[in-house]
């Protein structure tokens, strides 16, 4: 759907867009927070030229394979649920495979997605694996696929080889904040803190404008402001620890984690001035 605002943004789209342009992508709003916050998105084509014949790949997850002029506009589109089949999906590929279909490497890496979708997650890695292994993916398909098989090896207990999963995206670009974000609380639980403090922080850090991939909001936002905050409270740095919670309070104003943190360090702050007038 689209809001108010991004339909007006529309209208002044198709009053105003050059008759060359081919073809517009827009930002895809995915999911949101209970506060009404974008948590993930990317872009998609949502206006063509009927003349140029553009053509859908995919069973599943369909794409439109455009060319040409393109054009990136900043009207978001926006996902609402609405009850469909969970099975729909995945039974679609299931009917191909038992057909003697040969899947595409892009069907095989959403066929793995429906897989973890459904908790079949050593299924699952078996496909992401024969995706990577094709080497005939979209570099941003394929750092997906590395993170998604950190999510099933995690599930599986097997936190090796999650980590493997994870470095491995780092042959593809630049480290991602989902990656930096697993290495940060794979470090925070053995209690190596300052390796945790230096991912969560390289979270932070990135910067990506390139909205054609997926993105999680939370992975360069909230969390990793959240987990900082609780790895200065370890290395008794309060004050650190209590900005990066207002940090995470500013996209979370919410959160009851957050709103617990700050009374803890509204009181120890108070408590800390209070006893320093004292000396």
């Amino acid at each position: 759907m689209l809001t108010k605002k991004n339909q007006e943004k529309l209208k002044v789209l198709k009053q105003t867009l050059q008759t060359e342009i081919d073809a517009v992508s827009m930002i895809y709003h995915l999911s949101f927070d209970d506060d009404g916050n974008v948590t993930s998105l990317l872009r998609r084509y949502r206006l063509v030229k009927n003349d140029k014949n553009f053509k859908w790949i995919g069973a599943v997850h369909e794409y439109l394979a455009v060319s040409g002029i393109l054009y990136d506009n900043d009207i978001a589109v926006s996902h609402l649920p609405v009850s469909h089949d969970r099975q729909r999906n995945l039974n679609i590929y299931q009917k191909r495979i038992n057909a003697g279909e040969i899947l595409s490497s892009r069907d095989i890496f959403y066929y793995a997605n429906e897989l973890v979708d459904h908790c079949k997650f050593e299924d699952a890695i078996h496909y992401y694996e024969a995706f990577l292994a094709s080497n005939l993916g979209w570099i941003e398909d394929n750092i997906r696929a590395c993170l998604k098989l950190a999510d099933c090896y995690a599930q599986l207990n097997q936190k090796e080889k999650m980590i493997a999963a994870t470095l491995s995206t780092f042959t593809y670009d630049t480290p991602r904040p989902e990656a930096c974000c697993i290495l940060g609380y794979y470090f925070m639980e053995k209690h190596k803190n300052h390796e945790a403090i230096y991912w969560y922080k390289q979270a932070l850090q990135y910067k990506n404008n390139d909205l054609m991939s997926f993105q999680n909001t939370s992975f360069s936002t909230w969390l990793p402001h959240l987990q900082l905050c609780v790895l200065y409270d370890r290395f008794k740095q309060f004050h650190k620890a209590y900005d990066h919670n207002e940090c995470a309070r500013k996209y979370k104003p919410k959160d009851p984690i957050i709103l617990e943190n700050k009374e803890y360090f509204d009181r120890f702050l108070e408590n800390k001035g209070r006893n320093a007038e004292n000396v």
